[in-house]
């Protein structure tokens, strides 16, 4: 699902993103992660789900440079991630 979700192009993610379409048009961009100071800019996108997995922690999707793979992953909440609204 990464390639449908991912922005096409490098101007907000580093080479390569290949395969990338943005088909459902959410146009995810590699924002990093802030934790003290910002990392994997351009590199990788992390966007929070709703779904808590515990008091520190919560649900997030992953995307990678380089990858056309949409990773769920668990983060603490007191990291600094990017939030898309979603309307119905």
């Amino acid at each position: 699902a990464g390639r449908e979700l991912k922005e096409v192009g490098i101007d907000h993610w580093s080479s390569p993103n290949s395969g990338t379409t943005n088909l459902t048009g959410f146009s995810a961009i590699g924002g990093g992660v802030y934790v003290y100071n910002f990392a994997n800019l351009n590199g990788h996108g992390y966007y929070w789900s709703s779904t808590a997995t515990s008091n520190d922690n919560a649900n997030c999707r992953h995307l990678i440079y380089g990858s056309n793979i949409c990773y769920s992953d668990e983060q603490a909440k007191a990291f600094f991630l990017s939030v898309r609204y979603i309307k119905d």
